[in-house]
């Protein structure tokens, strides 16, 4: 999967972005918390690659790691300034890309539309999470 997101950087096949809508009040000191215990507890999150420096690929955990959350609070926005924005977030992901060299393969944002809930998006490459380890994720999350 990394040789090819490497040799076809136009393509996003393998540049995985998704977004949940969580329905709890946001707080954005225990957000963060939670955020760096998942990111304390799994690995995969503190992840980067080395594809190019030896004979064979290699996958670097590192040990501290900021976490890649920013906020983005909506509370009194309209339902298309909304949409617009988060348009704009998931064309912005895509063009953006992914760094496999630096540990920042996996980053998130969370919009705040209302008191009850709010809508987090993740953007990852597919080395690091499928389908099953986003729902143990987000479980994980949740539960901290």
């Amino acid at each position: 999967m990394l040789y090819h997101s490497e040799r076809e950087r136009e393509e996003s096949a393998y540049h995985d972005i998704m977004t949940h809508t969580v329905r709890l009040p946001y707080n954005e000191a225990a957000f963060n918390t939670a955020m760096a215990a998942l990111m304390a507890r799994h690995e995969v999150l503190r992840t980067a690659f080395n594809i190019g420096q030896y004979s064979q690929p290699l996958q670097l955990v590192h040990e501290h790691v900021a976490v890649p959350l920013t906020t983005e609070y909506q509370l009194d926005w309209t339902l298309d300034a909304r949409q617009t924005s988060m348009e704009a977030w998931l064309a912005e992901e895509r063009a953006q890309g992914l760094d496999f060299t630096s540990p920042g393969v996996f980053r998130a944002k969370v919009f705040v539309h209302c008191e009850q809930a709010f809508v987090l998006g993740l953007s990852f490459h597919h080395a690091l999470l499928d389908g099953w380890s986003t729902s143990i994720l987000m479980s994980d999350l949740v539960s901290y």
